[in-house]
């Protein structure tokens, strides 16, 4: 990106919003006065982040840490990835999957466990470990870039996006790529922190998901749609999700009746928020139109 247009709409009305400090340093966040989506700018350079996710101190965890922190969360990380992968099954009729971004394996697993020939790549080498304990395969190495999606063209019924977007440098040239990877027809599916849900508007400018330089990007319901109809994809579906730090009432609160009470409290109320699209997270679905190669 040379300039300061939307990274989601692509819209140049943009506007300085305000500066986020964090220990890696400090980053200018816009905000787009047209889709309501967010970004750092200036962008990081693309290899400075390869370098980030690939050093062995981020995602220091193994499967059995990894698995005990999906549990204290509810829903799980499994009950996502089943649920999640469950609507793709139904939405097409293929059974070629690529995970990009994969981290350590649960919507990989999920895939598996639903009758999908399953292919990942995840470029940290902790997460790869603890992938292969889970799947009893190891994903490619690989970033997904120009030179991996040369190689597999027309090869995938579903690609699977959890939780990527918000690291990608450029996220419309990473959704361009898309389209010579799947076949006809082919589905995206997709899960980006909601930058305006309702928990997002109450903490402000605290939002736990703007977070740089791991997170850059901060997508609106509508922003996150025109970034894949600029690319040519139909939208299929589209719901929001909240989760509930189950672990960490747990362990504030004693007394069994009270924490149960509190956590099932919490997540009711996110919850309601899901029925007005303002939930945490944001799962959609997006259809390869015809007239992409």
């Amino acid at each position: 990106m040379a300039d300061m247009t939307c990274v989601a709409c692509g819209s140049p009305e943009t506007r300085f919003s305000f500066v986020k400090k964090t220990r890696a340093g400090s980053y200018e966040i816009r905000h787009c006065r047209r889709c309501r989506s967010a970004y750092v700018w200036p962008r990081p350079p693309e290899a400075e982040m390869e370098r980030y996710y690939r050093d062995d101190a981020y995602a220091r965890r193994s499967d059995e840490s990894s698995g005990a922190g999906d549990d204290a969360y509810h829903p799980t990380g499994m009950a996502d990835a089943r649920r999640m992968v469950g609507r793709c099954r139904r939405l097409t009729p293929g059974t070629e999957f690529l995970d990009i971004g994969a981290g350590f394996g649960e919507f990989s697993r999920a895939a598996r466990e639903f009758g999908f020939h399953v292919e990942a790549c995840e470029p940290n080498p902790n997460a790869r470990r603890a992938f292969r304990d889970r799947n009893g395969f190891e994903p490619d190495a690989s970033m997904f870039d120009a030179h991996y999606a040369s190689r597999r063209v027309g090869r995938f019924d579903v690609i699977f996006l959890s939780h990527v977007l918000e690291h990608t440098t450029d996220p419309a040239a990473f959704i361009a790529l898309l389209p010579a990877v799947l076949r006809t027809a082919g589905l995206v599916a997709v899960a980006v922190p909601h930058f305006g849900s309702a928990l997002s508007r109450l903490q402000g400018r605290n939002d736990v998901f703007i977070s740089p330089p791991e997170h850059l990007n901060f997508f609106s319901r509508s922003g996150l749609i025109r970034l894949f109809e600029r690319h040519g994809f139909c939208l299929e579906g589209l719901a929001t999700v909240s989760k509930v730090p189950r672990g960490k009432y747990e362990q504030r609160i004693r007394i069994p009746l009270v924490r149960t009470a509190a956590w099932r409290g919490l997540y009711a109320g996110l919850s309601f928020w899901n029925l007005f699209g303002r939930g945490m997270v944001i799962n959609a679905y997006f259809r390869k139109g015809p007239d992409r190669a």
